[in-house]
C-alpha cells in the first residue's frame, strides 16, 4: 500500500469528483459501463462507492493475475513508454487507497470535471474506418467446446488500404450485470480466433497475416512505418476458431474494426516474421511456482520491435523479453500474465527496440501451477504443451520489423536527434544508439556498397546445379513453383537467384555445402511479412532432380526440383 502523505496528499482531502473521476475516466470507464466487458459500472458516483474496497484491492496487485487495470508491465524495469498505457501512477494507487480506506466520499459535485458515461461513446478503442461483421453463432450453455472455421466475410473495399490499427470486439446478448457471470471469460463464447485476409483464388503466400483474436484483447498498433495491407476485394477467413460455453445460452458475432492510413500511404519497411518460443520443451510440474521456460532467436537481420505479446496458458504468470548483444545484456520488457485478459504491449514511437543482426532475443516464461493461481483448475496435474487453456504455449507473438543496415543506422540517427541523446545517455533497447560509428557486424560489401552473397561453394564443384530449375511445393491451398537459377559468380564462386510465386526474384544470401547438396538462405515476403527462409537441396535418383526442403520460419514443404532442359 501506498501513503497519500508521501505525495503531499491529506487522505481525508481526497474525494471522487476531485480525484477518483478522472483516473476512472482514463483507466476503466471503457470496460466497465453498459455493453462493456466489465461486469460492473463505473459511471456514476452511486454505481462506484459500493466497489470501493475492491476497487483498492485490485489497483494495487498492480502487475499480476488479478490486477486492476490489467495492464501488466512491471515498472521498475525495461522500457516503459508504451500506446494507450492505462496503468495507474504510485500517486494515483496513493488516493484510490487513501479515498477508499476513509470511507470513499464524494466531494462536491462541482469538482466533477470528466465525463463517466459519454453518450457518444460506441465502445471502439480505435476509430475505425471500417467495420465487418462475421456471422451470428449460437452456442449453448453447457455444451463442449467447438473448434472449426467460421464463414468467410467480404471486406466491401474498391481500392487497397494500409491499416494503422485493428481491433476486434464480441458483441452477444449476455448482460453486462446480474448475469452472475463476473469473469471475462464467462461474458464471452469466442476464445480465440486465427484468421487472414485474402482475395478469393489468390495464393495462401499472396494472403495478409493478422494478430490473433483473443479473449480480452486490446486493439493492436502497426508502425507508422509499416502499415497492414488489406486488398479490395478480399475476405476474412478464418484458420482457427475455437467457441466455448459460458453456461448460458448465447448469440454472438465478431465486429472487426479496420483503422486506416491515409489513402496515398505507403509502407516504407517490411514485417518480418519472426518466431520465438517453443512448444517442445514444456514440462510444467504439479504444485509448484517459479518454474521457468526459455527460447531463443539469433535474429538474421536488423529488427525494429514494435509490440510484445508474451502468450502463455493458464499457468502463466509473467514473461520478460531480453536482447544479448556481445556483451551487453538487457531486459526490454517484464510484464505479468493473466490467461482472462490477453495483452499485446505497443511501444510507443521512439521507443521501439532497436537490434542490430547477430542479437540473441531471449525470453523467460515464470509458471505457477500452485493454488495461489485461480486460473489453473487442478493443480496436482503435471502439464506439457497444447492448443488447450489447461496445457501449454509459451510463444512472443509481437510485431518487428526488418531493416536494411543503411534503414539500422538512420532509425538510431533519429533516435538520438528525437530524444536529445549525447554520449552519456543510454537508451534501452538500442545498444548501439550511442555508436559513434555503428558496430555492425562484419559484412562483405562490393564497391558499390551493395552486400554481395555469401557462398563457399565453387562453381566449378557444383556443375550439376548450373542452370535453371523449378521446384513445385504442394500446400494446402494447391501447388506452386519456386524458380531456381544457379551461375557462376564473378569471384567464381557459385551464385543462386530464388523466384517466388508471390515476389521478385532475390538473390540467395547464403549458399553452404550439406553432406551431398546445398543449403540456400534467403527472404520469402508472403502473408505481408518477410519471412527467413531455406532451401535444402539433396540428390534424387533421377538425374537432373533433386530432393528439396523449403523452411519457412518453421513450416517446412518438400517437393522434387527439376532442371530445364535436362
Amino acid at each position: 500500500m501506498l501513503a497519500a502523505a508521501d505525495f503531499g496528499i491529506d487522505p481525508s482531502a481526497v474525494t471522487f469528483t476531485k480525484d477518483i473521476a478522472p483516473i476512472l475516466a482514463r483507466s476503466c470507464v471503457q470496460c466497465h459501463r453498459a455493453g462493456g466487458a466489465a461486469p460492473m459500472a463505473f459511471t456514476s458516483y452511486q454505481a462506484v462507492r459500493r466497489f470501493a474496497p475492491r476497487i483498492r484491492n485490485k489497483t494495487a496487485i498492480r502487475d499480476r493475475m488479478g490486477a486492476m487495470p490489467p495492464w501488466y508491465v512491471e515498472k521498475d524495469i525495461g522500457i516503459q513508454h508504451y500506446k494507450q498505457d492505462p496503468s495507474l501512477t504510485d500517486e494515483e494507487l496513493a488516493k484510490i487507497q487513501a479515498w477508499a480506506n476513509n470511507g470513499a466520499p464524494e466531494g462536491d459535485p462541482a469538482d466533477l470535471k470528466v465525463e463517466l458515461d459519454p453518450v457518444s461513446e460506441d465502445g471502439w478503442r480505435i476509430e475505425p474506418d471500417l467495420i465487418v461483421k462475421s456471422n451470428e453463432v449460437f452456442v449453448e450453455a453447457g455444451v463442449p467446446d467447438w473448434w472449426g472455421e467460421i464463414e468467410p466475410i467480404d471486406i466491401p473495399l474498391e481500392h487497397d488500404r494500409y491499416v494503422k490499427a485493428v481491433e476486434i470486439r464480441e458483441v452477444n446478448d449476455v448482460p453486462s450485470e446480474g448475469s452472475g457471470r463476473e469473469t471475462v471469460g464467462a461474458r464471452y463464447v469466442f476464445h480465440h480466433l486465427i484468421y487472414i485476409s485474402r482475395v478469393p483464388g489468390a495464393h495462401l503466400l499472396e494472403a495478409t497475416g493478422w494478430p490473433v483474436h483473443e479473449v480480452g484483447r486490446n486493439p493492436d498498433f502497426f508502425s507508422e512505418e509499416a502499415g497492414r495491407l488489406l486488398k479490395a476485394g478480399s475476405q476474412i477467413t478464418s484458420e482457427s476458431a475455437h467457441l466455448h460455453s459460458n453456461g448460458t445460452d448465447t448469440r454472438a458475432h465478431l465486429e472487426f474494426g479496420f483503422e486506416f492510413f491515409p489513402e496515398d500511404y505507403a509502407p516504407k519497411y517490411e514485417t518480418a516474421r519472426l518466431g520465438i518460443g517453443d512448444g517442445l520443451n514444456i514440462s510444467i510440474a504439479p504444485d509448484q511456482n517459479g518454474q521457468e521456460l526459455h527460447a531463443y532467436n539469433v535474429l538474421e537481420d536488423n529488427l525494429k520491435i514494435i509490440a510484445f505479446e508474451p502468450h502463455l496458458h493458464a499457468p502463466g504468470d509473467r514473461m520478460c523479453l531480453e536482447a544479448i548483444w556481445k556483451q551487453h545484456i538487457e531486459t526490454l520488457s517484464c510484464v505479468g500474465y493473466d490467461h482472462n485478459w490477453v495483452r499485446t504491449y505497443s511501444f510507443a514511437e521512439n521507443y521501439e527496440p532497436l537490434l542490430p543482426k547477430g542479437t540473441v532475443l531471449h525470453i523467460t516464461g515464470y509458471m505457477n501451477n500452485t493454488e495461489s493461481n485461480s486460473n489453473v483448475p487442478d493443480t496436482r496435474n503435471w502439464q506439457g504443451s497444447g492448443n488447450r487453456s489447461v496445457a501449454n504455449m509459451f510463444i512472443d507473438l509481437g510485431i518487428q520489423l526488418r531493416l536494411s543496415d543503411e534503414e539500422f543506422v538512420a532509425e538510431m540517427a533519429k533516435r538520438r536527434e528525437v530524444l536529445d541523446l549525447d554520449v552519456n545517455d543510454h537508451v534501452i533497447g538500442c545498444p548501439l544508439c550511442m555508436a559513434e560509428i555503428p558496430l555492425l557486424p562484419d559484412i562483405v560489401e562490393e564497391e558499390g556498397g551493395e552486400p554481395i552473397v555469401v557462398s563457399d561453394v565453387e562453381a566449378s564443384a557444383a556443375a550439376e546445379f548450373l542452370g535453371t530449375w523449378t521446384l513445385p511445393l504442394e500446400s494446402p491451398q494447391g501447388t506452386f513453383n519456386i524458380g531456381l537459377e544457379f551461375s557462376e559468380g564473378d569471384d567464381g564462386m557459385l551464385a543462386a537467384s530464388v523466384n517466388p510465386p508471390t515476389s521478385p526474384p532475390e538473390d540467395a544470401s547464403s549458399i553452404r555445402r550439406s553432406d551431398d547438396g546445398l543449403v540456400l538462405k534467403f527472404t520469402l515476403t508472403a502473408f505481408g511479412s518477410s519471412i527467413p527462409a531455406t532451401i535444402t537441396l539433396t540428390s534424387a535418383d533421377e538425374a537432373n532432380t533433386m530432393n528439396a526442403v523449403v523452411d519457412l520460419a518453421g513450416f517446412s514443404l518438400s517437393g522434387t526440383a527439376t532442371k530445364e532442359g535436362g
